[in-house]
């Protein structure tokens, strides 16, 4: 059983969960870890133990852009410890030594970890940006055949638009 909407001049086919047995709202897909209906289903993260979808969305790109401005920060106050530091007195003693080992693995540490954040937040600002998910992006038939480029979905409002209704829109009920 099925249950066709028009959206934005397009058709969209609403189907029944068959685990859940509920009718789909549009972009809706079934969790199989969580074992739920998920409305606007990006993936299930295994980091946070949480689906990311419609109404957690923006916490996480926000994650990944808070996570990598902290990251990019301790690795700049790790650079600025060792450019300043005396290494000659670090070395004297047992102590210094530590810190100085401690600040040369806290910035390989955090420009690891900023590389891993940032490229993610980038790739959720780019799916924020188009209106889409993880899932919308890896469909084959998002792509138009001729030019390779991902077509543009019946729910994008534009760049700013999107931006806006994802990150401070409503969260839905």
């Amino acid at each position: 059983t099925s249950e066709t909407l028009l959206i934005n001049g397009h058709s969209v086919t609403c189907k029944v969960c068959t685990t859940c047995h509920i009718l789909r709202p549009p972009r809706s897909s079934h969790c199989s870890t969580c074992d739920w209906c998920v409305e606007e289903f990006d993936h299930h993260c295994g980091v946070l133990g949480s689906c990311v979808a419609k109404r957690t969305f923006r916490f996480f790109a926000g994650f990944m852009w808070i996570g990598s401005v902290l990251a990019a920060f301790v690795f700049a106050r790790s650079v600025m410890f060792l450019a300043s530091a005396d290494t000659d007195a670090l070395e004297t003693s047992s102590w210094g030594r530590w810190r100085l080992a401690s600040a040369i693995l806290t910035c390989m540490y955090t420009l690891m970890g900023f590389s891993c954040l940032a490229s993610q937040g980038g790739y959720y600002c780019e799916l924020t940006c188009r209106n889409s998910t993880q899932k919308d992006h890896n469909r084959v038939d998002n792509y138009d055949p001729a030019t390779g480029r991902p077509r543009r979905s019946i729910y994008d409002k534009g760049p700013c638009g999107n931006f806006c209704e994802r990150i401070f829109g409503s969260m839905g009920a």
